[in-house]
Formats: structure tokens, C-alpha cells, sequence
């Protein structure tokens, strides 16, 4: 018979526990390494790649540039060696001293679009663009004068080219007068006009109308207007044809601004006089209360009587707060635009509130306002006027009291978006309430204003771009 032996079962030898440990550490080997395979083809994970960062070093590209011929300074840096710079696709030179790249650029007048790219030992790219504006001008003192020192006076181009003055104050706290001067084309100065205005007023608004008269709006009795009952609430057409001036018949709600906007615009049943801003009435009840308006409110002229479209106080531009002694200048020329530049600053106790905005009257979803960059020096009761299409010219003005009135002349260009600093000159003068009229292709008549001091001036001066024969 056979017997049965006994099995055994075999014990986990030392041998057998590491060859298992080796074939666990193995296969989590193997895993971490199909996982990270993927990535690990990547030249550069997680590190975004970047070209060079241009930096314009000279000129100084915020400010117009008078000389046609410019040499332009670049630096350009990167993670890795900068192998070449371009502008406008043409190369650069390295300048060792100073680890520079330079070239020497001819301007055309207006602007010009500069784009500098650097490219590194890879052949990766990183760009820049600036704007170069030359613009060749001169200040000059104009041959015509005013009769009388005036600041706070409307200025208006008539159909034949004369220039009308009416209104204004002799002083920055003055009373408003009722005077109107006309200079005439060809005239060296201007003459008194036989009609007066049936109400003076200053901070007013003049406006042109399709059939050559002059439309007064609003305005103050004094310079320094302090109480509700100094603004003008009556409305006078001026012909300068016939030396007549009369009050229009006005129905709607009372105005009161001064130092606001207006333009004029045509419509099947008569003229619009669209008008924004201002100091005036932004309380009506208990009782009146003055400040700086933001609303805009429209009247139609209809057989000699001005009738309110929009009850007080109006609709409201977005985004743009309340403005007084602002500027609203057409940016595609012409009398009866729609496209304007809106520029000003409000002022009150130390702050400030730099506003510039395009506005469209014309947009088929109705008034459209499009913010752009500030204007370089902050100011308020300056002057403005259409240079060229989309550009537009600001001159003087001044901060919260006289004695900060401004000297310093910028450019807005459309194409650009922002605001272009005139180089410092002898001139203009240091003023503010004065007006700025184009009076032909490339020249702008600065008329009267308030010093520094306070007191009016009589002088003019013009603002003339001055293309040479180096200038293409």
C-alpha cells in the first residue's frame, strides 16, 4: 500500500519578496513614463513663447513733429539673442553704443503708421506700433483786432467767409456786453456792427442756420455766473445781410445754460438745434439749484419760432459726465456735420474728470457716443477747431481760476484715437474763453480771451500749417 507523505507549503523566501518589489517599481516606472511621454516632446513645456518687447526710445512720439527727416531710436530685448529690427519691414542699424537700433525716417505730413519688429536668434517675432505725426505749422499775430477786449464771445463763419463776433465780457468778472463785430475777407480788422444784441450775454452759443442767419442760444449776463437768474432764457436770429437782430418766439421749458455746445442740423420740418451741456438749472424743485448740466435737448425752428423737442432735462450722453466750457468740434468738416469730437474737463474742489468722446447723431440705433484717450493736459473754456477730416486742433483754456490759463496747443487725430502735443512756442498767448474759427484750408483765427490777470483781450492770432517744399 501506499502511504501518503505529508506537503509542504512553501515559505515566501527573502529572494522572491524582492523580485516582486522590482517588478512593482518597474511597472509604476513604466507608467510615469507613458504619462509624461507626451509632454516630454514638447521643446518648452508650460513656457509660452514670446518675441522680443520693442520699446521707442527717441523721438518722442506723443508730441507733432515739425521736421520732415527724424532719426528714430529703439531698444529691443528678449530671453534670447535680438537678431535684427524693422521698421515698416525695412531693417534697422545696431549701434553698439548704447545697444540701440537706429534709422533715419522721412515723414509725410499728417500721420504715419510705424511698425518696429524685432526678431530673435530663433526667427520669433515681437512687434510695435506708434504713431508719427508731422505736422509743420506756425503761430503768428493776427493784423486784425477787435475793437473792444473781449472773452466769453461766440465766433461764427458766415456763408461768405466773414467772421461775426457777438457778445462777450470785457472781464473775467464782468458784465456781459452787446456788441457785434464782423471781419469781413480781405478786411484787416474788425468793424462794429450797427445792430446790438436785445440781450447781452456771454458763454453762449452761435450757431449758423442753412439760410446764413445766426441763431443765439443761452448765455449768462455776467462773466461770473454765481445765480440762475443771470442766465439768458431768451433766444435772438441775427441777419447779417440785412443788420437785423430779433427775439425769437421760444416754446418749451426755460433755458438756462451757459458754456454749453450746439450744432444745427437739417430735418423735413425745419432746423434742429441740438445743445449740451452747461452751467445752468439741474434742480427744479423746492427751488432752482445750479450746476453743470449732462443732458442734451434738442428745438426745431419752425416759421420764426423755436419749439423744445425734449423735455428738460433730456436724455443723457453714456458715460459722459456733466461738462461746462467744453468743446464740440465736427470731425469730417463742414457746417451741418452730425461727427463730433466732445472735449473737456470738469473741475471741482482739486479734482478732475478728463472727458473726450466721439459723438455720432447719425448712427441708425440713435445717439452713439465712442470714448477715447484723454486729452494730454486737462482743460476747460478752451478752444477748438476742425484742422483737417479727423483731425481736430484744441488751443488754451484754462483749470479752475485764471491764473492757471494755458498756453500749450494739442492735435486730436481720429485715426489714431488719442492726442498729439504742439511742441512749445512764444505762442499762443495764455488764454481762456477765446474761439478758434477755420477760416480757410490750413488756417485757424484765435480770436479775444481772458489773461492770466482776468482782463479780456482785443488781439488775434492765427494757427497756420506751413507745408514746405521738403514735405511730400
Amino acid at each position: 500500500m501506499i502511504s501518503s507523505l505529508p506537503i509542504e507549503k512553501p515559505s515566501l523566501r527573502i529572494e522572491d519578496q524582492s523580485c516582486r518589489k522590482a517588478i512593482l517599481s518597474f511597472s509604476l516606472l513604466f507608467l510615469l513614463s507613458a504619462l509624461l511621454l507626451p509632454l516630454t516632446g514638447c521643446e518648452r513645456p508650460f513656457i509660452e513663447v514670446t518675441g522680443p518687447r520693442v520699446e521707442v526710445l527717441e523721438p518722442d512720439f506723443s508730441q507733432v513733429l515739425t521736421d520732415k527727416e527724424v532719426i528714430v531710436s529703439v531698444s529691443a530685448s528678449s530671453f534670447r539673442a535680438v537678431d535684427r529690427v524693422e521698421v515698416n519691414g525695412a531693417a534697422m542699424t545696431f549701434v553698439e553704443d548704447g545697444a540701440v537700433w537706429k534709422d533715419t525716417l522721412t515723414l509725410l505730413v499728417g500721420t504715419n503708421e510705424l511698425v518696429f519688429t524685432a526678431f530673435d536668434q530663433d526667427n520669433v517675432a515681437g512687434s510695435d506700433t506708434a504713431f508719427a505725426v508731422h505736422l509743420p505749422f506756425g503761430f503768428g499775430v493776427g493784423g486784425a483786432s477787435l475793437p473792444a477786449p473781449r472773452g466769453g464771445h461766440a465766433t461764427t463763419l458766415l456763408n461768405n467767409l466773414a467772421v461775426l463776433v457777438t457778445g462777450g465780457a470785457s472781464s473775467f468778472t464782468g458784465e456781459a456786453e452787446d456788441d457785434v463785430f464782423l471781419l469781413n475777407p480781405g478786411a484787416f480788422n474788425f468793424e462794429t456792427v450797427g445792430v446790438k444784441l436785445n440781450t447781452p450775454r456771454t458763454g453762449h452759443t452761435a450757431s449758423l442756420l442753412p439760410d446764413g442767419r445766426v441763431l443765439l442760444f443761452g448765455g449768462s449776463r455776467t462773466h461770473a455766473l454765481n445765480d440762475i437768474g443771470d442766465l439768458v432764457e431768451t433766444v435772438e436770429i441775427l441777419d447779417p445781410d440785412s443788420d437785423i437782430i430779433f427775439t425769437l418766439q421760444y416754446e418749451g421749458p426755460p433755458i438756462r445754460r451757459a458754456w454749453h455746445t450746439a450744432h444745427v442740423t437739417n430735418s423735413p420740418e425745419g432746423p434742429i438745434l441740438s445743445v449740451y451741456g452747461g452751467r445752468g438749472d439741474i434742480q427744479y424743485s423746492p427751488s432752482p439749484r445750479l450746476g453743470t448740466r449732462r443732458d442734451l435737448q434738442q428745438f426745431l425752428l419752425r416759421e420764426e419760432r423755436l419749439e423744445a423737442l425734449s423735455p428738460a432735462p433730456g436724455p443723457f450722453f453714456n458715460d459722459v459726465p456733466g461738462l461746462a466750457g467744453h468743446t464740440q468740434t465736427p470731425l469730417n468738416g463742414g457746417s451741418f456735420t452730425n461727427r463730433f469730437l466732445l472735449a473737456g474737463t470738469f473741475f471741482v474742489d482739486g479734482d478732475e474728470d478728463n472727458v473726450s468722446t466721439i459723438v455720432d447723431f447719425s448712427a441708425p440705433q440713435g445717439i452713439v457716443t465712442t470714448p477715447t484717450e484723454p486729452m494730454q493736459v486737462p482743460r476747460t473754456r478752451h478752444a477748438a477747431a476742425s484742422l483737417l477730416p479727423g483731425y481736430v486742433a484744441l488751443f488754451g483754456g484754462t483749470r479752475e481760476r485764471a491764473s492757471e490759463a494755458i498756453d500749450r496747443t494739442e492735435i486730436f487725430i481720429e485715426e489714431a484715437g488719442r492726442y498729439f502735443l504742439l511742441p512749445p512756442t512764444s505762442l499762443p498767448l495764455k488764454r481762456f474763453g477765446h474761439t478758434a474759427t477755420k477760416i480757410s484750408d490750413q488756417r485757424i483765427l484765435l480770436v479775444g480771451g481772458f489773461t492770466t490777470v482776468g482782463t479780456a483781450v482785443a488781439a488775434t492770432e492765427f494757427f497756420t500749417l506751413t507745408p514746405t517744399r521738403s514735405s511730400r
